[in-house]
């Protein structure tokens, strides 16, 4: 069978329930977005429903590889379910954002848009990007000056230790 062929047949089984499920993993909208629209497609709500199945199973493949299986071929064998359902969840994530984006008017798809609670399409605020750089690489700055800070530091402490008058050994 097709993967076209698939998906459509597990679109068309997706009840109203694991929608609602979907739905419960989605935030509410956070300060500063700006709501654009409710999304009504059911189309939509179906395939991000059905993303969020594959994610399901991706995550628990994985973690029955990792934490069950006591044979390496099983082992591989969750790894290959897990590794195809991550292939079927960006293919079926990418359709959903597709279906939402043909909803809404072109001009009001600019920038930064989020899917919050409820299937509420957000446009995110506008940031300096590099302020959020900044503020996203602060921590691993200061790692990294503490880093060489103190590989300066031993560099000298061997210096000084290499400059000592080494006693000699007697021999044995």
């Amino acid at each position: 069978m097709s993967i076209l062929s698939q998906l459509l047949n597990e679109v068309e089984k997706i009840t109203q329930e694991q929608i609602e499920q979907a739905n419960l993993c989605l935030t509410g909208v956070e300060k500063g977005e700006q709501v654009i629209h409710v999304v009504k497609s059911q189309m939509a709500r179906r395939l991000w429903a059905l993303a969020h199945r594959y994610q399901h199973l991706h995550h628990r493949a994985f973690m029955q590889a990792n934490f069950e299986a006591t044979e390496q071929a099983v082992r591989d064998e969750y790894h290959s379910i897990g590794s195809r359902a991550s292939m079927m969840e960006d293919l079926v994530r990418s359709l959903a954002w597709a279906e939402m984006r043909n909803e809404v008017d072109p001009g009001t798809w600019i920038g930064e848009i989020g899917l919050r609670a409820d299937f509420t399409l957000v446009k995110r605020p506008e940031q300096d990007r590099a302020a959020m750089l900044q503020e996203f690489t602060k921590p691993l700055r200061e790692a990294l000056h503490g880093l060489v800070e103190q590989l300066q530091a031993d560099r000298a402490d061997r210096a000084e230790e290499e400059a000592l008058p080494r006693k000699k050994r007697k021999p044995q």
